[in-house]
């Protein structure tokens, strides 16, 4: 018994031997030789016509979100618990009423200036290179009248009142 064993395990370690062995590798084949071209006088090249450019000032684009605040230069700030947009702005801005701004920027994380929660990753924009841009501040004083609207229907009369008196200062 032992024998027929011995042979049979014999056996299969020749064919595994066999079958896991590689094939051998090809040999390179050398390249064939190309005959070299026959050398000619370069062609002279014809000067290249310059034409006068009229430069343009500068014209300054900025990185905009959809509602076209500029998100250039802006910074990051995480909520923590106990914190308002209004906090946040007059930290940031020295102006409470300016918490529509970080909305603006943060349209993706903030749609109710009331429902902020810690660990929310606010976008706080550059307030005065957007308020220098027609294009921003436009939409700026727009969005200031609309949360003043939405803050009269819930009976917030007074911070209504102060976010028309910031959007008309601009």
């Amino acid at each position: 018994m032992k024998k027929a064993v011995f042979i049979g395990v014999s056996v299969l370690c020749f064919f595994l031997v066999f079958a896991c062995a590689s094939p051998p590798k090809p040999e390179p084949r050398p390249e064939p030789t190309r005959p070299e071209p026959a050398r000619t006088e370069p062609e002279p090249v014809p000067e290249p016509v310059v034409e006068p450019v009229i430069q343009q000032p500068p014209r300054e684009e900025y990185r905009r979100n959809q509602f076209g605040i500029i998100l250039d230069g802006a910074g990051k700030y995480t909520v923590v618990s106990g914190d308002t947009l209004s906090g946040i702005a007059r930290r940031q801005y020295r102006e409470g009423y300016d918490y529509p701004l970080i909305m603006m920027a943060s349209g993706d994380v903030v749609s109710d200036q009331d429902k902020i929660d810690p660990g929310m990753e606010l976008t706080i924009p550059d307030r005065q290179r957007n308020f220098n841009d027609e294009r921003a501040k436009a939409a700026f004083k727009n969005y200031l009248r609309e949360i003043a609207g939405i803050e009269d229907r819930r009976g917030w009369h007074n911070t209504a009142a102060g976010m028309r008196r910031r959007a008309d200062a601009l």
